[in-house]
């Protein structure tokens, strides 16, 4: 995966955050963040600055410490018939 994917993301998190981890083999970024910012991280993400990433996390662990994950959407496609299932029009 091309490391310029992220640096939109990661560039405008840093402002609020330097705790943040990219996962490339699963095309996600995990960010602790403090609450009060956790708005801004939201924004940022959503803003969709490097196409379609989605927030599929988001949690409280700590107190005043909010963690968000969040990752790239991907469209998988399956071509396959009746047969190939064990079915087919019998």
């Amino acid at each position: 995966m091309p490391l310029d994917k992220f640096i939109p993301l990661t560039s405008a998190i840093g402002e609020y955050t330097e705790d943040f981890i990219i996962d490339y083999e699963r095309e996600g970024l995990y960010i602790c963040v403090e609450t009060k910012y956790a708005d801004e991280i939201f924004k940022i993400i959503n803003s969709n600055l490097s196409g379609s990433i989605d927030i599929v996390f988001v949690k409280e662990f700590e107190k005043d410490f909010t963690t968000i994950v969040a990752a790239f959407s991907e469209m998988v496609f399956f071509e396959f018939n009746g047969d190939e299932l064990g079915g087919g029009n019998n």
